[in-house]
């Protein structure tokens, strides 16, 4: 489990979090 991979799935499930 690796923070590179999961960080490029949570910008596309939650855009508007990241954007913030």
């Amino acid at each position: 489990m690796s923070p590179e991979p999961f960080d490029s799935t949570i910008l596309q499930h939650f855009p508007q979090c990241v954007a913030e």
